[in-house]
């Protein structure tokens, strides 16, 4: 009964973003680009980075935000966005993600569409993809444009 249980809670939180978040802080804002950082509680260092463009092909006021993160790689080789750390921790490292977006989506109104991608493993792996679009869906209200170019995806909120 209890690895029925574990499974329920898992597949339930796949994109809910119901875990507790890490503490995070924001560490560089140099203009419209943001870098956030945490650390996990078995001491993975993220480095989260939004970057925040006008986009002058629309009729109105239309910013979007690029979002990149990934591991800090601790001997020097700088932050790693292929690695796969398999700790356990990928629902609170999400959860962690989702907030900091949130919070600068309630700050910057004018942000319409979210970018990213995930990395690949080969050609035709979509499982990051999958799963950020997963916690889009069940986070970000009214999505209303989904853009799969290769690895990249565009979101119209």
């Amino acid at each position: 009964m209890k690895l029925t249980s574990l499974l329920y809670d898992v597949i339930s939180e796949i994109g809910e973003g119901t875990a507790k978040p890490y503490n995070y802080k924001l560490t560089r804002e140099e203009g419209d680009d943001m870098l956030y950082e945490f650390v996990t509680d078995l001491g993975t260092h993220y480095e989260v980075t939004f970057e925040i463009e006008e986009d002058f092909s629309k009729d109105e006021p239309w910013e979007f935000m690029n979002i990149e993160f990934g591991v800090d790689e601790k001997d020097g080789g700088g932050v790693s966005h292929n690695i796969e750390t398999n700790k356990g921790e990928l629902f609170r490292v999400m959860a962690t993600i989702v907030d900091i977006t949130k919070k600068i989506l309630k700050e910057r109104e004018n942000i319409k569409t979210l970018t990213f991608s995930g990395s690949k493993k080969y050609e035709d792996d979509n499982r990051r993809n999958n799963l950020y679009m997963a916690y889009i869906r069940k986070n970000i209200p009214n999505v209303k444009n989904i853009e799969i170019d290769g690895s990249e995806i565009r979101v119209d909120i």
